[in-house]
C-alpha cells in the first residue's frame, strides 16, 4: 500500500509502472491512499516498480522506485538520519503521547482478559479535521482508520502475540492541514521515549483526587469531562462523560 501526501487542497496523481507491464494510477486532493499493490517479489525476480507523483495544481513532479537501483536513493530506517522522529511506547506499555507543538496525539490502551493479546488506540486531532491513522507492522501487519477530529480503533493484535522483535509503526495524518506525526511501539532507534514521571514530558492535565468525582474543563478549550463513581455492585468502577463542540 502507498500513502501519498501533497499540499492541502492540491489535486495529486500517482502513477505506478512496473518493468513487467504492471500499471496502476490514483488521484486525490491533498493526499492519496492506494488500495493493495502486488509487490515485486510476488510478480517475479528482477521486477522494478516506478512511481511518478504529480501535483496537478502547481506542476510539481517527483519520482520513486522500488527496489533501489541506479539513479535512486536508498532510505535506511536503521539509520537515525533516515528515520522520522517518532514518539514511542515501551514494549507492552500504554499511556498518552503527543508530538510537541503539534495537534495530533495518541492514547494506547492494553486489552485485558480475553483481549489481553490486543491493544486499542485513541487518536485525537483538531475538532472537525479529517484524521487518518495508518499502522504498519515490521511483520507485514497492516491496519488503517479514518475519522473527523478523533479515531477510536478496534482491537489490534499486540507485537508480543505476533512474535519476538516485531515493531508497529503508526503514522497519523491530518488530511485538512497536512500535519503528520509518527509513533512506534516499542521504542527503538529514531524514537523518543516519553517519561510521564518527568514534569517536562507530561502534558498539562486537569485532575481529580483519588476516588474523587465531578466536572473538569480545560480553560479556553471546548472539551470537558465529568467523572461519576459507581455504587453498589459497580463501586469498583467509574464512568466518564466527555463533551466537545
Amino acid at each position: 500500500y502507498l500513502s501519498v501526501m501533497g499540499d492541502v487542497g492540491h489535486k495529486v496523481r500517482a502513477i505506478l509502472e512496473g518493468s513487467d507491464g504492471y500499471h496502476r494510477s490514483w488521484e486525490g486532493y491533498g493526499s492519496v491512499w492506494t488500495d493493495k499493490i502486488h509487490n515485486t517479489k510476488a510478480r517475479g525476480a528482477g521486477v522494478v516498480d516506478y512511481l511518478q507523483l504529480q501535483d496537478l495544481t502547481n506542476g510539481e513532479i517527483a519520482y520513486f522506485r522500488f527496489p533501489c537501483g541506479e539513479g535512486s536513493r536508498k532510505v535506511n530506517l536503521n539509520k537515525k538520519e533516515d528515520m522520522p522522529e517518532a514518539q514511542c511506547f515501551t514494549r507492552g506499555g500504554a499511556g498518552y503521547r503527543k508530538v510537541p507543538g503539534g495537534s495530533l496525539s495518541v492514547s494506547k490502551v492494553n486489552g485485558v482478559g480475553s483481549h489481553k493479546s490486543c491493544y486499542y488506540l485513541s487518536v485525537m486531532g483538531d475538532v472537525g479535521h479529517k484524521v487518518r491513522a495508518i499502522l504498519e507492522g515490521s511483520d507485514g501487519y497492516h491496519r488503517s482508520w479514518e475519522g473527523y477530529g478523533s479515531v477510536w480503533t478496534d482491537k489490534i493484535h499486540n507485537t508480543k502475540a505476533r512474535g519476538a522483535g516485531v515493531v508497529d509503526y503508526l503514522q497519523l495524518q491530518d488530511l485538512t492541514n497536512g500535519e503528520i506525526a509518527y509513533f512506534r511501539f516499542p521504542c527503538g532507534e529514531g524514537s523518543r521515549k516519553v517519561n510521564l514521571n518527568k514534569k517536562e514530558d507530561m502534558p498539562e492535565a486537569q485532575c481529580f483526587t483519588r476516588g474523587g468525582a465531578g466536572y473538569r474543563k480545560v480553560p479556553g478549550g471546548s472539551l470537558s469531562v465529568s467523572k461519576v463513581n459507581g455504587v453498589g455492585s459497580h463501586k469498583s468502577c467509574y464512568y466518564l462523560s466527555v463533551m466537545g463542540d
